[in-house]
């Protein structure tokens, strides 16, 4: 986990911090059981760094498709080799970073590359001399997104807890809010407020 919270700082400080995060529901990233309800670390570095963390469909990849499609591309030319040291590794991670970020050419982004479209970007980087004190993250006002499928019994599930919709809605992904300020959850349907119940935050 250190080494997970390490690399979202150096990447912030160099491509800039995002408005959003997009993760899966890795229980590192997500938190498992009753301690979820502590909030993970990354969730509380992402807010207290201004990033709203979203937390796609369990068990649903099509949500991160790009993420998925660049791992299908990228693995095979790296697992193609036997690296005997882990330097040689590293070094070929940077060169296809490189490659990727400097060299192809995206039509999302207009045909430019990465590299090309950031420098036309106002990006809010981190001071190249930022450090956190990972160990224990203070508890900061934001906001954590889950993208949830109602289950058959009208109940949407995270963060360790069940919390019930509607049966009438059954099927049908929902968007729901922990707002940490407020210490409220709120529950949206094609962007309406649909649900919302006062959430007590558990700290330490």
């Amino acid at each position: 986990m250190d080494e997970v919270l390490a690399f979202l700082v150096e990447c912030w400080k160099t491509l800039g911090r995002p408005r959003y995060a997009q993760f899966d529901n890795a229980r590192e990233l997500a938190g498992w059981g009753q301690a979820a309800r502590y909030l993970s670390r990354v969730i509380r570095l992402c807010l207290y760094l201004g990033v709203e963390p979203v937390f796609i469909p369990p068990a649903q990849p099509r949500y991160n498709g790009s993420v998925e499609n660049f791992n299908g591309w990228f693995q095979p030319l790296v697992f193609r080799h036997h690296f005997k040291r882990l330097a040689d590794l590293k070094r070929e991670l940077h060169r296809l970073q490189e490659t990727v970020n400097q060299h192809q050419i995206q039509s999302r982004l207009g045909g430019l590359t990465p590299e090309q479209y950031r420098r036309r970007q106002k990006l809010l980087r981190l001071p190249r001399r930022f450090k956190l004190a990972l160990q224990i993250i203070p508890l900061a006002s934001g906001r954590v997104t889950f993208i949830r499928q109602v289950t058959q019994h009208g109940n949407i599930h995270f963060l360790g807890q069940t919390f019930f919709v509607g049966k009438r809605f059954r099927g049908e992904y929902l968007k729901a809010v922990l707002d940490t300020h407020r210490q409220r959850l709120t529950v949206y349907r094609d962007g309406r407020l649909l649900k919302r119940w006062p959430y007590k935050l558990l700290n330490k």
